[in-house]
């Protein structure tokens, strides 16, 4: 395609003209609910138009607003668990009007068949279809003991959704990498969804209104993803005064967020929020080894009614990360026989986020939605250290840049009450600018000529298209079958993937869902940048790179048991082929046998190295069973919470290793998560979680690997750095003009060893870690005081203080593993005020 910014905008004028011209003047309906007896606003109640496709559900402060109505007679009903429905028989709508409704709910113990099916009208037809939906409110997030706050670290007490560690806000979802999430914020993609190196996410839950996982068998309307879908939306601002604002503190940072109508006489809302870490400006005045790490965000939205048919949503996100660390010995007089090794580290990191939503309500039939987006990463890394008394120094430099703008226009038409078929196509420009430079003069550290040095900077696009129809056979059977197609220039390749989904109403207490389908995911460094692994995509289609593929099969049982609580049962198959994982390469170095007085003994030894360069040569596969129990209850009830068990089993296979066990493969985890109210004013919460242990790579034994520099299969006897014609002072420290045979200071032998396995990619997963388990516990208190809401907690991670095994390393020196523990007891305060 020559000019894809012309047809880009071509496209977008097209799609919003026309839907001016075929609009009609719509109403809207607004207002607020309250509790009967204690006029508090409530939280999560549904208001709808009965048989139609409109309604919404009220925020925090009891709000909602039905948008986009066609003049006409309707009924309005509100539901929620643990009250009597709230029914508006009969209410006439005129074009253009704008209606404020405020609604009273009356507490009660509803029958188990009301529950069922009011519940049920909570949620959408599609995600109630959805076989691998869990639904996260923020407010969970945002109270869940031990999450720091964290929309991520919250996900990871759902079964199936794991974390590699304490420190890292990644997620595995059902035996796939992280780089294999679609992330979307307001439909936008997004990358890099990480702050702190993934110590937590870009997400606020202040800011969100709903988070969505899709575990797997997603539908058509989302591609380019080989494992789960997150689907964020930022919520819009609140209408109901011109100026509301909101501090927060959490465990990494500070949060500051406003919102308010627009002014004058339009209709609509802005959100105004930014977040910085603060631990990092009381660390700097303690020590002057440079900036630590911290990050500073502003995101923003826009809510416009451009009239009664139509609204126009501006989305903005712009953050930037910095980490400045540099450790010195000032005390040694000798800078080469310092007695610490020196490293310096420097990261930098920007992220900038626009979109412009324009969604339109044709007929009560038809509606659209047009998104325009760019996305923008930028991350430059260097590395440097230096070890003078082992004689060697090495450097990294990684610069990764990606930029996308894409244009995306989804179709909806509702025939009727039992069939909607949902149609679109998407477009994105995509720019990856990939440097990378890495040197060492450690014999014992191949690299490949891709991980020496690359400089990458493709340009390429990537479009999709699909249509699924979802419809209603009966009162108990309802399906949706699915096409799409995707295409990369990048690797040159088009892929076409079937879905399908079913839903089983098999009583009034009981569902049974069924999905399947195809997936693909091209490559492309941008899912470096949510850790996918380092490789070198240049002359991709000389190689033959192609889109890695997996078919999901998916099952669910949810029953419900009483009012209050539901038991779901999840299975699941995920068949991957042609995983892209870095090339073994064979080599030759120079080992150490035997070492004494008389001095040193060498051997070539053949051995193998990490290329860098990917193939599509490995499949695998993913199964696991998972068991949720939950009680949900927003009506007077204490006590909420879940109990989730998970097994998973995640394996891969290759042509020359055969079967191996992938990093993140825990086949057991079992979590529990309880939210108690202690009267008006207080809540505690507690998360408990155990794990089996991950699989890791043990090293059986050392080799000593020595300079070899002009491949005679001798040891070197000069090592001439600088080029000055002499022996170098870290290969002949004692002075003597021989190459050193011990290090002079320690009388131990040169460390410049290496740690060997015997199974280089964990064919016998045997060696795994200990179990795992950390209980987390939280406690608020929410006085009112100076016209503002308050809210103050205490909250403990790792209460019982347990030591967490995270990895394992071997140490060289005394020749035994050493153990990497996980978040120690950790007490912490915050405080958040809305005013």
């Amino acid at each position: 395609m020559r000019y894809p910014g012309f047809t880009i905008c071509l496209f977008a004028a097209i799609t919003f003209f026309t839907a001016q011209l075929f609009s009609q003047p719509l109403a809207k309906i607004e207002g607020r609910v309250y509790d009967r007896q204690n006029r508090q606003p409530l939280t999560g109640v549904n208001v709808f138009l009965v048989d139609t496709q409109l309604g919404a559900v009220t925020d925090s402060a009891g709000n909602f607003a039905i948008i986009s109505i066609a003049p006409g007679q309707y009924k309005l009903r509100a539901t929620m668990i643990g009250y009597e429905s709230f029914e508006i028989g009969s209410l006439k709508i005129s074009a253009g009007e704008r209606r404020r409704i405020d609604l009273l709910m009356t507490p009660r113990v509803i029958e188990m068949s009301a529950v069922t099916i009011e519940a049920r009208r909570q949620k959408s037809r599609q995600d109630i279809l959805s076989t691998g939906l869990h639904e996260l409110s923020p407010r969970r997030a945002k109270n869940l003991a031990g999450g720091g706050e964290d929309v991520f670290r919250a996900l990871q007490t759902i079964p199936g959704v794991l974390a590699r560690s304490d420190f890292n806000a990644r997620l595995y979802i059902r035996g796939g990498r992280p780089d294999q999430n679609l992330v979307l914020m307001d439909g936008v993609s997004v990358y890099d969804p990480y702050r702190l190196f993934g110590l937590v996410s870009m997400f606020n839950p202040e800011t969100v209104t709903d988070v969505k996982l899709l575990a797997g068998g997603f539908s058509a309307n989302y591609g380019d993803r080989l494992s789960a879908v997150l689907d964020i939306a930022n919520r819009n601002g609140s209408d109901t005064s011109p100026f509301r604002a909101n501090i927060n503190t959490s465990l990494t940072n500070a949060s500051f967020v406003a919102e308010g109508r627009l002014p004058g006489r339009k209709v609509g809302s802005w959100i105004f929020s930014s977040r910085r870490t603060y631990y990092d400006l009381i660390l700097s005045n303690l020590t002057d080894a440079g900036s630590f790490p911290n990050f500073f965000d502003v995101q923003g939205k826009i809510n416009l009614a451009t009239d009664a048919a139509g609204t126009l949503d501006f989305t903005f996100v712009n953050s930037r990360e910095r980490t400045d660390i540099l450790t010195t010995d000032k005390d040694a007089k000798d800078e080469e026989q310092s007695r610490p090794d020196s490293i310096a580290a420097l990261d930098r990191q920007d992220q900038t986020i626009l979109s412009l939503r324009h969604r339109r309500l044709f007929s009560k039939k038809l509606s659209s939605s047009t998104l325009l987006s760019h996305y923008r990463n930028g991350n430059v890394t260097s590395f440097g250290a230096r070890f003078p008394l082992r004689g060697f120094i090495f450097s990294a430099q990684a610069d990764l840049q990606t930029t996308e703008t894409a244009l995306r226009q989804d179709f909806s038409y509702t025939a009727n009450s039992q069939h909607a078929i949902d149609f679109g196509a998407s477009i994105a420009r995509q720019r990856a600018e990939n440097f990378w430079r890495f040197f060492t003069d450690n014999p014992a550290i191949l690299l490949a000529d891709a991980i020496r040095f690359t400089d990458h900077s493709p340009t390429f696009m990537k479009s999709g298209a699909y249509v699924q129809d979802l419809w209603q056979l009966s009162s108990r059977v309802t399906i949706q079958p699915g096409l799409r197609w995707d295409y990369s220039s990048f690797v040159d390749q088009h892929i076409i993937s079937p879905r399908f989904s079913l839903l089983y109403d098999a009583n009034i207490l009981t569902r049974i869902r069924f999905a399947t389908g195809l997936y693909s995911q091209f490559p492309g460094y941008e899912t470096l940048q949510g850790e996918g692994f380092r490789v070198s995509l240049q002359n991709v289609k000389a190689l033959g790179i192609r889109a890695e593929r997996a078919a999901h099969f998916l099952a669910s049982v949810e029953r419900k048991l009483d009012t209050q609580w539901t038991l779901r049962v999840d299975g699941y198959y995920k068949s991957l082929q042609d995983l892209l994982v870095p090339q073994l390469g064979d080599t030759t170095w120079l080992v150490v046998t035997n070492r004494d007085s008389v001095g040193v003994r060498t051997e070539l030894q053949q051995t193998k190295y990490f290329t860098f360069q990917p193939q599509n040569n490995a499949n695998g596969f993913s199964r696991g069973l998972e068991i949720l129990l939950e009680k949900r209850a927003d009506g007077p009830s204490k006590l909420n919470g879940w109990v989730g068990y998970a097994y998973a089993l995640v394996r891969g296979t290759e042509p020359d290793n055969g079967r191996f066990f992938l990093r993140y493969d825990q086949r057991h985890t079992i979590t529990a998560v309880a939210e108690c109210r202690l009267g008006r004013k207080w809540q505690l919460d507690m998360r408990w979680q155990a794990g089996s242990g991950f699989p890791y790579q043990k090293t059986v034994y050392t080799v000593e690997v020595v300079e070899d520099a002009n491949r005679n299969g001798r040891l070197d006897v000069y090592e001439d750095r600088n080029l000055n014609g002499r022996l170098d002072r870290g290969e002949d420290r004692n002075g003597n003009g021989k190459l050193d045979v011990a290090n002079p200071q320690t009388g131990l032998p040169d460390e410049r060893t290496i740690e060997m396995s015997d199974d280089i990619r964990n064919r016998a997963g045997n060696n795994r870690l200990p179990w795992t388990s950390r209980l987390d516990l939280r406690l608020s208190y929410f006085p009112k005081f100076w016209n503002a809401s308050w809210v103050f907690y205490l909250d403990v991670i790792n209460a019982y203080n347990r030591r967490n095994v995270q990895d394992i390393n071997y140490d060289p020196k005394t020749k035994s593993d050493e153990a990497l523990y996980g978040i120690p007891l950790v007490p912490t305060i915050g405080v958040s005020v809305r005013f």
